[in-house]
């Protein structure tokens, strides 16, 4: 199972991608006009994994500290105030 972790930055419009949250070794950040393109780029995603014949659940979860270094993000898998979504891939 692979998990592309989804930071979602509301107030400055700006996506940080961890590509796969157990290597922790590829991050990206993108910058969008609005939150509606950056969440129409999310279920691009989405759509894009599923084509490739990948099974993908989508999570709603809390980075605790997304100003650390992507190594050290701590997630809450069950918050009640999510910033960030997980893409399951399988």
């Amino acid at each position: 199972m692979r998990h592309v972790v989804i930071h979602v930055n509301e107030a400055k419009p700006r996506l940080t991608i961890l590509w796969d949250n157990d290597a922790r070794d590829s991050m990206s950040t993108m910058p969008f006009d609005g939150l509606d393109r950056a969440m129409s780029f999310i279920a691009g995603l989405v759509h894009g994994f599923r084509v490739e014949g990948h099974d993908v659940d989508v999570l709603s979860v809390s980075v605790l500290n997304p100003g650390d270094d992507h190594r050290d993000w701590v997630i809450d898998w069950d918050s009640d105030n999510p910033n960030a979504r997980v893409i399951a891939l399988t």
